[in-house]
């Protein structure tokens, strides 16, 4: 079996098959000679990897499906849209050539080749590699931009690395945004529907659900005291300077909104496009302007709004769903990873 890069070539193999750089020509010149790798010298197949050669339906060959042989010629099947690399160290392993299969790949080589382990249903082949791999994800699960947290969210997903995955949704949770075409998009930029692989299906949805529900606590627990002002309630309880000192309040309350954040925060978390990282941090800022006359320090609500900001930002939960839960176990067993401690054990 051989895995080309482009169109077939008799070219003979690199001195490091593992690094493969296809270099895709301009219509009007020819073809340039690609690199073939040999990964069986026996086999039959010919695997026309990576280049977008054509619209030809892709099969499965290590599940229930594969591309009939032909009775006569070469055997040649393309897979326009896999990465090559990430085939590569699939087939050394099928084909016990192990030294060829790195021990600590980065991560977005880990992050490649359990796409394409998904996709094939091969997951179970990468397990004597599986704790090697997961330390090269762990190692990373401190960096906050986008792709990277992007990437350790699928990879804990097919590891079955639960609380891993939960630390990176809370990441994409508190610091996404929403775009002006409404797509949830990291601090940095990237846009998550761009990347194909990143865990369960209904992960955006999720992710939309819980930011959602997160930034309206904040709004109301901001917007509250205030409503209440506008109303018969009042702050302050001597009767001959109660109108003031309510005055004082809601007036240096707009004046913070209105510096720090150009207008009054809306009444609905759909209309809240920034993080809510970025939110909270602008309330924090905007309760700094709220007075009250001097002898009326009891009646500013500035202190015990910034308490509860904080509050909600520290008692924050995710909650895995039931088959999230289910997948992850399922995984477990496929990748040799290790249970996590029950609750209780947790810190």
């Amino acid at each position: 079996m051989s895995t080309p890069t482009g169109e077939e070539q008799t070219a003979p193999p690199p001195e490091n098959p593992e690094n493969i750089i296809p270099q895709p020509a301009s219509p009007d010149e020819e073809t340039p000679s690609l690199p073939i790798n040999v990964v069986d010298a026996e086999g039959d197949l010919l695997l026309r990897v990576g280049a977008e050669t054509g619209h030809r339906e892709q099969r499965m060959f290590f599940g229930g499906f594969k591309e009939s042989k032909p009775v006569k010629g070469e055997w040649i099947v393309a897979l326009p849209y896999d990465e090559p690399a990430a085939l590569l160290v699939i087939l050394n392993i099928i084909h016990i050539k192990f030294d060829l299969v790195p021990k600590t790949p980065g991560l977005p080589e880990v992050y490649q080749i359990l796409s394409f382990a998904n996709k094939y249903d091969t997951i179970g082949v990468l397990r004597p590699w599986g704790s090697d791999w997961m330390k090269v994800a762990e190692n990373a699960q401190n960096y906050d931009d986008g792709d990277s947290i992007a990437m350790l969210t699928y990879v804990a997903w097919e590891f079955g690395n639960e609380e891993l995955f939960t630390k990176m949704l809370d990441k994409l949770l508190v610091g996404s945004s929403i775009d002006g075409l409404g797509r949830l998009t990291t601090s940095n930029g990237v846009c998550l529907e761009d990347y194909d692989h990143l865990g369960p299906q209904d992960l955006l949805d999720m992710i939309r659900e819980l930011r959602s529900g997160l930034v309206q606590i904040l709004l109301d627990l901001v917007n509250a005291p205030m409503k209440k002002l506008l109303g018969d309630a009042v702050c302050c309880r001597q009767n001959n300077e109660r109108d003031d000192c309510d005055y004082v309040i809601l007036g240096s309350f707009w004046k913070g909104m209105a510096d720090v954040r150009g207008s009054l925060l809306p009444e609905s978390a759909n209309e809240i496009m920034e993080s809510f990282t970025d939110l909270a941090a602008s309330v924090h800022a905007a309760m700094s302007f709220v007075r009250c006359p001097e002898a009326h320090t009891k009646c500013n609500p500035r202190e015990n709004i910034k308490k509860l900001v904080r509050e909600t930002v520290r008692q924050r939960k995710v909650l895995l769903r039931s088959s999230h839960v289910e997948y992850m176990q399922k995984q477990r067993q496929k990748t040799g990873l290790a249970e996590p401690a029950p609750a209780h054990d947790k810190k």
